[in-house]
C-alpha cells in the first residue's frame, strides 16, 4: 500500500514550483496540480491541507479526508509529523487507505491542541478514542 503513494506534500508548491499554498484552494484545482506528479495508474499523491485535512489524488479521482474538529489550536509544530506517523502505522496495520487518512487527520488534530513537538504527540489510546468517537 505504501508503494502506491508517490509523493506526500504539505502543499503543491513544495514539489511543483510556482503553485499556491494548498489551504483555501478548491480541491479540484489541487487535484489537477497534484496529477502533474503522477506518471502511471498505480501512483497517487497525498496533499496535506492543514486545518482542512488531506487530499488523496490518483490519475482519475481525488478524495478529501476532512480534518478532525479542533476547538482551540495551541501549536502546529508537530502536526505534520503526527499525521505522517499515524498514516504509516495505519497502513502497516493493514487499514484501508481511506481509514488510514482519517486516522492520520485525527492524530494531527490532537497534536495541534498541545504546545511543543514531542509533548504534543498523542498516545495511541487517545488517537483511537478520538477516531472512534467521530464515527
Amino acid at each position: 500500500m505504501v508503494r502506491s503513494v508517490s509523493y506526500m506534500a504539505c502543499c503543491p508548491s513544495s514539489v511543483l514550483e510556482g503553485t499556491p499554498p494548498a489551504e483555501g484552494v478548491p480541491h479540484g484545482e489541487l487535484a489537477d496540480l497534484a496529477r502533474r506528479l503522477i506518471h502511471g495508474e498505480d501512483q497517487a499523491v497525498i496533499v496535506k491541507l492543514g486545518a482542512e485535512g488531506a487530499l488523496h489524488v490518483t490519475e482519475t479521482t481525488h478524495t478529501h479526508w476532512p480534518a478532525h474538529p479542533v476547538t482551540h489550536i495551541r501549536d502546529t509544530t508537530a502536526a505534520g509529523d503526527a499525521w505522517n506517523g499515524a498514516f504509516a502505522v495505519a497502513l502497516a496495520e493493514g487499514r484501508p487507505l481511506s481509514e488510514a487518512g482519517q486516522f492520520a487527520c485525527t492524530a494531527a488534530a490532537l497534536a495541534v491542541t498541545r504546545p511543543g513537538a514531542i509533548p504534543s504527540l498523542a498516545a495511541r489510546t487517545e488517537i483511537e478514542a478520538a477516531f472512534t468517537a467521530q464515527d
